[in-house]
């Protein structure tokens, strides 16, 4: 098995989470825009349509929990790079707090 020096963990580290970043941003985007669908939708006196302003919500809530999920990893990486947490307590999610599921 192949061993990594330090430096190139804490780089692997800062590009994860800098994807990571990117991925919230995208995911807090589409979900201002699917919440604003629901609202424009919910206005309307049309099942089908109503029926759409739900799938949108839904569709907004499972973004924002995508977002929270990258924020969170962002901070548990920062933890690691800074000392904060042993790895050891990263990889078996010591200090992570228990959300429920998503689906």
């Amino acid at each position: 098995m192949t061993r990594f020096n330090e430096k190139d963990v804490e780089q692997f580290l800062a590009y994860v989470k800098t994807e990571l970043r990117r991925v919230e941003t995208a995911a807090g985007t589409l979900a201002m825009i699917e919440r604003s669908h629901h609202q424009r939708l919910s206005d309307y006196d049309d099942a089908v349509l109503r029926d759409i302003a739900v799938e949108e919500d839904n569709a907004a809530k499972r973004l924002g929990a995508i977002k929270e999920m990258c924020l969170a990893a962002c901070q548990r990486i920062d933890d690691l790079l800074q000392g904060h947490v042993r790895p050891e307590a990263v990889a078996a999610g010591e200090g992570r707090e228990e959300r429920a599921p998503v689906h």
